[in-house]
């Protein structure tokens, strides 16, 4: 099951704590993905129980004049049972730079995108790795993925 909240601060660089809550709740009554929106800038990534919480994926692909909030990422997720993979994907939406048209950064400029969602999402005891030039979140808990807990 995968749930979407619109939900935050504005421009937050993290979540409420009813956001925690709310999004934990979710989890806990059986949702595999929660994914919220809003704040128009990224927020952190939590492996929770069984799912995976993403509290704002930035302005996803919508357009920005804000340099405050040019920064997005997609999250490519595969399912089975559960989440079995989750892909972070570095997009600009800076339109003065990409005309409306959002664009995956990548070399130095997405890196930099993932090491600042690193860093915040650490604090919530997500690690993010680099295999092979895809970034990945590592759903590993106890030699299990989140999709393996479930079974």
């Amino acid at each position: 099951m995968i749930v979407s909240f619109h939900w935050g601060q504005e421009g937050a660089a993290t979540p409420k704590r009813y956001q925690v809550l709310t999004a934990r709740r979710a989890v806990e009554a059986g949702a595999d993905l929660v994914i919220g929106h809003h704040p128009h800038v990224l927020q952190g990534i939590e492996s929770y129980r069984n799912g995976l919480i993403f509290y704002s994926l930035g302005n996803f692909a919508f357009g920005s004049l804000s340099r405050n909030s040019d920064r997005s990422i997609i999250a490519r997720i595969t399912l089975d049972r559960g989440v079995k993979e989750a892909e972070l994907i570095p997009i600009n939406v800076l339109n003065h730079e990409v005309r409306f048209q959002p664009a995956i950064l990548k070399g130095k400029r997405g890196k930099n995108v993932i090491e600042r969602l690193r860093a915040i999402s650490s604090m919530m005891g997500t690690t993010i790795r680099n295999e092979n030039g895809r970034y990945l979140i590592d759903l590993q808990q106890t030699g299990q993925t989140l999709a393996e807990r479930r079974e």
